[in-house]
């Protein structure tokens, strides 16, 4: 099975936060379960970083090193396919990098 995985449950799974339900830490660190992290996770984790909203216990890029050597993250960057997607989504999604994220996991699912 293939998850994208949020930006919020990325930042609680990284630092063992209570936030995350068991059932997500379960289907994340499933062997059988590849997950991905998307560029525009990272990105808005950074300008939540700059915006002093969030701290990390080590720096970003070194983070995101280490989850994709120890963890088998899979990194999942932006394209075309996911920008044009947008005009298929519903407007229930009002945050941006929500939109984006939904319109990659679209296009997944439709493998391209």
């Amino acid at each position: 099975m293939k998850v994208l995985i949020d930006t919020h449950a990325f930042i609680w799974w990284t630092s063992n936060s209570q936030k995350l339900t068991p059932a997500v830490y379960s289907l994340i660190t499933n062997p059988k379960t590849d997950v991905v992290l998307s560029i525009v996770s990272i990105w808005e984790i950074q300008i939540k970083l700059s915006l002093g909203k969030i701290e990390l216990k080590t720096n970003l890029p070194e983070l995101i090193d280490c989850e994709v050597r120890c963890n088998r993250i899979e990194l999942l960057h932006l394209s075309l396919f996911h920008v044009y997607e947008l005009n298929n989504l519903p407007h229930y999604h009002k945050d941006p990098f929500d939109r984006l994220l939904t319109g990659q996991w679209e296009v997944l699912e439709q493998g391209k």
